[in-house]
Order: C-alpha cells, then structure tokens, then sequence
C-alpha cells in the first residue's frame, strides 16, 4: 500500500484539477442565474478556461522546472483551493472570470508535474501504468465529479423539491421497468407499481 500511495495522492490531485477546470460545465444555468448573466457567457469561464490550460500548461511545466515538485505540486492545488474560495464568495462575474484564469494559469502546472514526478518515483517497466494511475483522476473528475457538481449545484440552487420529486419518478420507472420484465404485461406491472408507490 506504501508503494502506491504516492501515486493515489497525485490522481487525487488531478481528480481536484479536472473538477477545478471542468466545475463551471456542470452548473451553467445556476451559475447564470447567480451571475445574472446569459449562458453564454458562463459557458465562456470553461471556455477561457481550457484555453488558458492549452497555452499554460507547457509554458508553466517549462517555467517551473527548477522548483522542488512536490512544494510545487502542493502549491498548485493550494492555489486552486484558493481560487475556488475566492470564486464563492463573489457574485461579480468579471471578478470570477479574472480569478479563474488566474487560478487556471497556476492549475496549468499540475497534470504534467504530477506526470513527470510519478515517472520517477515509479520503477521502470511500471512506469506506463503508473502515468496512466495518475491521468486516471482527469476520468473520475469527468463521469464522476462532474454529475456530482450538476446534482448538488442544482440541489443547492434551490431545487431540493424538484430533485427529490424527480428521483421518486424515476424510481417508480424502474420499478415498473422491472415488473414489466417479471410480469410480462405493461397492466399488471402498473397495478404494483402504483400499489407499492
């Protein structure tokens, strides 16, 4: 377990980066409305985003090539925690939109630093997989993190009621899906779905 520690850290931290950069795409409309400003224009803070980590991941990995990787590593993920504090507490849309590319700009260095480190900390023939570990937090962060932020930004926007009335019918659903199969006609899967419900 010692041995894989380091690399479940570093996928951690690419799991943080992801959600970090990928946040916004997962509550556009609450962000709009709390920003009382157009989709359009939420969409551009993932947009501006994505830019700003094509352009400054390689010129920031480059930059920071003499500095201890683990201070910097730390450092990264600080600022990113930082920022999105900072973003929380602000409902000024150009002030989010200047946080974020700044927070980006530093979050630009993490992917590829957390790459290289676990590249040499790893022994040589696990070095593939090791790297592959560590890109692993960019998936969990997208099929798991991003339907997370839409479920508790929605939840959190004031629609509790609605989620809740929603999971119920889609409960019923699948209950009645499962009947179906079991009963082998849509009527009769009805009555016990609607007598159990």
């Amino acid at each position: 377990m010692r041995k894989y520690f380091s690399r479940i850290v570093l996928m951690l931290g690419n799991v943080v980066t992801g959600l970090s950069i990928l946040g916004p795409a997962g509550m556009l409309a609450e962000l709009a409305n709390g920003l009382q400003v157009g989709i359009h224009d939420t969409g551009l803070l993932v947009t501006y985003g994505a830019t700003v980590l094509c352009i400054g991941s390689p010129v920031m990995a480059w930059l920071t090539t003499r500095i201890d990787r683990r201070a910097l590593l730390v450092a990264t993920l600080a600022i990113l925690a930082a920022g999105q504090a900072a973003s929380a507490l602000t409902s000024n849309y150009g002030v989010i939109l200047l946080l974020r590319i700044g927070m980006l700009a530093i979050g630009a260095i993490y992917t590829p630093q957390a790459a290289a480190t676990v590249a040499l900390i790893a022994p040589g023939h696990e070095r593939p997989s090791a790297i592959a570990f560590v890109f692993l937090g960019w998936s969990i962060a997208i099929a798991g993190g991003l339907p997370l932020v839409d479920c508790n930004a929605f939840r959190l926007a004031g629609g509790l009621r609605h989620a809740r009335r929603g999971c119920r019918h889609r409960r019923r659903a699948v209950v009645r899906g499962i009947a179906e199969r079991a009963s082998g006609t849509p009527a009769l899967a009805a009555k016990l779905c609607d007598h159990r419900a």
